[in-house]
């Protein structure tokens, strides 16, 4: 998230404030063409392909998942650990956060897929992010504001 964040910095500072960065998260500036926000889809398990769109404008996204990192061939330890029970979320859960920064956007997916909906809300709003998505396999997407 932070690379993300400062490619977006050097880019603006160097005369080019419409400008869409994918350094691992997704960092919008500006407008997209036509004066648009900038539209990105959403990998997730519950929605294959582009199914999840979403518009930036002057904010970041970022998605976390299990199935990124598996440390077994059953993808059932994976490098996302829930601090509070030491196991890890299921590999195919995805959370993606919107915010102001592709930092934050990041350390926010990453914590949603740990949380309860409700909990993974609240730190939304505590954080100041806009708005956020999970999704497990064969679930509906529960976007969350």
């Amino acid at each position: 998230g932070y690379i993300t964040d400062r490619v977006a910095e050097v880019l603006r500072d160097a005369g080019m404030p419409d400008a869409l960065v994918d350094v691992g998260e997704l960092r919008g500036s500006g407008k997209g063409p036509g004066g648009l926000p900038w539209r990105v889809g959403l990998d997730h398990p519950a929605a294959p392909g582009p199914g999840l769109g979403i518009g930036l404008e002057d904010a970041a996204v970022a998605t976390s998942a299990g199935r990124g990192g598996p440390f077994t061939a059953d993808a059932r330890r994976h490098h996302i650990i829930d601090p509070r029970t030491g196991d890890c979320p299921p590999a195919d859960r995805a959370a993606s956060a919107v915010a102001p920064s592709a930092t934050l956007a990041d350390a926010l997916a990453t914590a949603m897929t740990v949380l309860p909906p409700g909990e993974a809300a609240a730190l939304l709003r505590r954080a100041g992010a806009a708005r956020g998505v999970v999704s497990d396999a064969g679930v509906a997407p529960r976007w969350l504001a």
